[in-house]
Order: C-alpha cells, then sequence, then structure tokens
C-alpha cells in the first residue's frame, strides 16, 4: 500500500505525523516501510531521520531510471536504512520527476515494500494517482480549511482516497471537528476525520531533535497522541484488531470457567472418595 501524506500548507507538523504512522505500520504489520522526502527545498523527513551524512534517495532512482540500469536488485541501493524496520529515501535535488518516472518509481516501491509513506510537498500532486490512500493534515484554523478548499481541483479526482487528520487537536478551541467535518462535506469532501491531540512533550522533544527517538528507540509511551496514531493507522490498513473491550471479557470469561471446572472437579473427586 502506498500512503501520501500531504497539507494545504507548511507549518502543519506534516513530516512528524508521516514519521510516526510509517513507525506505527511498520508495528502493525511487523514489516518493513519506507518513507518518502519529496520536498526538496526542506527535506524535513533526512533531516528527522538522516543520522549520517549519506543520502539515498530520489536522484539516485532518477540516474538509473535515465541510464536504463534500473532494476529490482538496483533499486534497493536508493534508500537508507533507519533501523530495522524503517528505510527512507530523501528528495530529489538534481532532477524533476515526470508522470512517468513517478509512476515506474511506485512500481517499484510496491514490489519492494508492502507498506510505504510518502512526505508529499504542497505542490507534488503527481504521486496521487498512484496512491492508495491519502492523508490530508489539517488544523483547527479556518484559514487552513480555505486554503484547502481553494486546492480542491486538485483532490477531487482523489477524494475517495482521502482521510484528513486534524492535527495538535483541542477542544479549547470553538473550531472544532464536528464544524470542520460541516465545512468540508458542503464543499463535497464527507471524508473520514481523525484528530491527533496536542502534545506538549511531543513538541518539546521535536524542538530538541529527539524525533528519532520514536521510530528507533520505540519511546512512544505518553499520552493519547499514539493510540490516535495507531487508530489511524489501523483504519488506512482496514488492519483488523481484537478490541480491548472484548479482550478484558473473553479474558473473565476464561477466568470463570476455570473456576467452574476446577470445582466441579473437586466435588467429583469428594464424590467418588
Amino acid at each position: 500500500m502506498i500512503i501520501s501524506v500531504c497539507s494545504p500548507r507548511r507549518g502543519l507538523g506534516q513530516t512528524i505525523t508521516c514519521i510516526n504512522i510509517a513507525e506505527t505500520v511498520s508495528k502493525l504489520t511487523q514489516k518493513r516501510t519506507l518513507v518518502i522526502d519529496t520536498d526538496k527545498n526542506f527535506s524535513d523527513v533526512e533531516y528527522y531521520l538522516g543520522n549520517t551524512g549519506v543520502a539515498k534517495g530520489l536522484d539516485d532512482y532518477c540516474s538509473l531510471y535515465r541510464s536504463n540500469l534500473l532494476s529490482d536488485g538496483m533499486f534497493s541501493i536508493c534508500s537508507k536504512n533507519v533501523n530495522e524496520m524503517i528505510d527512507i529515501m530523501s528528495a530529489n535535488r538534481c532532477y524533476e520527476l515526470s508522470k512517468d518516472e513517478i509512476a515506474t518509481l511506485c512500481k517499484y516501491i510496491g514490489n519492494a515494500y508492502s507498506n510505504s509513506l510518502i512526505d508529499l510537498a504542497t505542490t507534488a500532486t503527481g504521486y496521487f494517482e498512484a496512491s492508495d490512500k491519502i492523508i490530508v493534515l489539517l488544523n483547527q484554523a479556518a484559514g487552513t480549511i480555505n486554503r484547502f478548499l481553494a486546492l480542491a481541483q486538485f483532490f477531487e479526482p482523489v477524494k475517495d482516497r482521502i482521510v484528513f487528520v486534524i492535527n495538535n487537536y483541542t477542544k479549547k478551541i470553538d473550531y472544532g471537528k464536528s464544524r470542520i467535518k460541516r465545512d468540508l462535506k458542503k464543499a463535497g469532501f464527507n471524508n473520514e476525520i481523525f484528530t491527533l491531540s496536542f502534545e506538549p512533550w511531543l513538541a518539546n522533544d521535536i524542538n530538541k531533535g529527539n524525533i528519532f527517538n520514536y521510530p528507533v528507540n520505540g519511546k512512544r509511551d505518553q499520552g493519547s497522541y499514539f493510540q490516535e496514531i495507531e487508530n489511524l493507522a489501523c483504519y488506512i490498513l482496514d488492519f483488523k484488531r481484537d478490541d480491548k473491550s472484548e479482550k478484558v471479557k473473553r479474558n473473565w470469561l476464561g477466568f470463570i470457567n476455570n473456576i467452574i471446572n476446577n470445582r466441579l472437579i473437586v466435588r467429583h473427586e469428594k464424590t467418588n472418595y
């Protein structure tokens, strides 16, 4: 599955969200996941996860493609390993990808990875056609929603694949999920909406450059944020999980059945004696 992550403007936490979804997808599926950066002006994925000066990515792919040297085996040199579950491809700096190059790239991604996430530059809509799901990151500013609606023509052909995510969500702001859903629905986007809570500790860790802790060291034990990320990832993957309440119910039923069975055994033994 190819999942694109985009937003109508910068500064909404898109790259951090993309990385954390990728890490969660890899944990849920127990399969290596690829994260691709397409924003050559900022290269945020490489900034957060590229812990060495060696960058591999879209320029390597383009070089192989245009030299007619591309193969499944050669494609593996275009990505960089972050840990045992996450690979990244850095943004292109030398080449602009054509529509055919994007389509071929997505074909090779699909051959190499069960799941991949593409962190899109605002204008990189060429990846939409090849994406199975498109996460559109928003916030609770009316201007952000209006900005998305101004770009609606780019999203209209693929709107059945869109999942909206309101990042840094707080109930203290009047312009909440229900009102945003109403405004999007008026414009013809009656899509699922998820929220990701505002977590000060996450903002602090990002400012300190500690985002690398999450995909590498699995540091995800605070707040509700990562549970919300997991709920989002499960929806996107159509991942079937046992509901916790059902697990608890089954555990209690098993416990009660064991007690009943043990009592029956004891009673039977006493009767025989």
